[in-house]
């Protein structure tokens, strides 16, 4: 689900892509929001970490690119499908998320084989997604993991998914996540790819960062180069000789200054001066953002006070 999370976000940001979901493993709602305004903004979800400021620029970013639905009272594929499509008319979605399969209800007779379910309701997805034009990414638990004599687990094929064989021979791709304990990394194996001008199945490693939910790419060096970014705050060149960042400068507007300042992150990870009073080069004109207007302010303020933040505790899985 994190993971998933993760190339949603990441579409939408560099794409544009909006999203929809249908996630009850990310139930409250509540929780998964918060989760995705860590993604985006780079911080913790919580008041020490995060200012107003950022919390609401994500919160309405979020409100117009991440569309949910929960059709609590029938979980059909049908039914959910029936709710996507809306999403897809009303918001223009690009990319639907059911998660996890097995929270879809049964929708033929008893008579019927567990594997001709499958096959049905993949069936389904594959016909929404070609009349929507719509990538579908389904989130599946596979069955018992096979325990390895070290401890360890091995990973999961597509044919390992409970229920049917059908799960790798209807995806178009297919993508296994595990957790190497040993290195507390994550691997991510990619098990299918149905047209080889797309890519290639192999494995690509990641460290997760706990405090915002972003996967970072590893290959075993001992400092991690940590993303902490803002998705939504403008980035640049920072134009001096020893940076060679491309858009390491991050641009903010600072009320207190009336003036745009700067700060470089790729520089701050290797100990230089990272601070930028002017980001922009002579002869760039940037405006102001505008002033805000006393009932403007009033309701800012208004929301503040009312703003719950709730304090989540990471469950670990022993």
């Amino acid at each position: 689900s994190e993971f998933i999370d993760e190339i949603c976000t990441r579409l939408n940001i560099l794409h544009g892509w909006k999203v929809g979901y249908f996630s009850p493993e990310n139930s409250p709602m509540e929780l998964h929001i918060s989760k995705i305004v860590s993604k985006i903004t780079g911080k913790k979800f919580s008041k020490e970490s995060l200012s107003y400021a950022e919390y609401k620029q994500a919160k309405e970013y979020i409100n117009n690119n991440f569309f949910f639905t929960n059709p609590s009272d029938n979980y059909s594929i049908s039914n959910i499908l029936d709710k996507a499509k809306i999403l897809v008319r009303k918001h223009g979605i690009k990319v639907f998320v059911i998660d996890p399969y097995n929270n879809i209800d049964p929708e033929r007779g008893s008579s019927e084989s567990e594997g001709d379910e499958v096959r049905y309701k993949l069936k389904k997805m594959q016909d929404f997604c070609r009349r929507n034009d719509v990538l579908l990414m389904l989130m599946a638990h596979p069955r018992k993991m096979i325990k390895r004599d070290d401890g360890s687990f091995e990973v999961p094929t597509m044919y390992d998914i409970s229920g049917s064989a059908h799960f790798y021979n209807m995806a178009d791709y297919g993508l296994a996540v595990a957790r190497d304990y040993v290195n507390q990394s994550v691997e991510v194996h990619i098990r299918k790819v149905k047209f080889k001008h797309l890519g290639e199945n192999g494995m690509a490693t990641f460290k997760y960062n706990f405090p915002n939910g972003r996967y970072v790419p590893y290959n075993g060096e001992a400092v991690i180069d940590w993303d902490n970014s803002n998705m939504l705050v403008e980035k640049i060149k920072h134009d001096v000789p020893w940076c060679t960042s491309e858009k390491g400068l991050q641009v903010f507007w600072d009320d207190g200054k009336s003036k745009f300042t700067g700060y470089c992150f790729s520089c701050s990870a290797k100990g230089l001066e990272a601070y930028v009073a002017n980001p922009y080069p002579d002869g760039i004109k940037k405006d102001p953002p505008p002033k805000k207007s006393k009932e403007d302010i009033e309701a800012e303020l208004a929301e503040i006070k009312a703003l719950q933040i709730p304090n989540f505790v990471h469950r670990r899985i022993k």
